[in-house]
């Protein structure tokens, strides 16, 4: 298996251990981004995107193997570094916003 198809696979796998909720738009999230994703030939496009993706797989191992071993009401995720934040274009900045208010729903249901 290929580097970007094995962490698609690990990625949408680590999803299983998500709350429902979170795992629909998990998946549907990473899904959408691979396939934008899928014909980019441009390293300079790829290298970052893979990068990214990679460091959200291993900040997710961490947060749920802790919900798992200390069977505590975890949050899960990250906020965005403002450097990051800064060079998001329009577009991506209303889909972050979006998910955002989407998982902060749940959270408030949950609460």
């Amino acid at each position: 298996m290929n580097k970007p198809l094995k962490l698609y696979a690990d990625i949408l796998r680590l999803h299983r251990s998500l709350p429902k909720e979170f795992r629909v738009i998990g998946d549907a999230y990473v899904k959408q981004e691979f396939r934008a994703h899928q014909k980019v030939s441009d390293s300079n496009l790829l290298l970052p995107f893979f990068r990214e993706w990679r460091q959200y797989l291993t900040v997710l191992q961490q947060q749920t193997s802790q919900i798992e071993n200390q069977n505590v009401d975890t949050k899960i995720g990250l906020d965005l570094a403002p450097d990051l934040i800064e060079k998001i274009n329009d577009e991506k900045a209303e889909q972050i916003i979006n998910l955002k208010s989407e998982t902060a729903t749940i959270y408030n249901q949950n609460s």
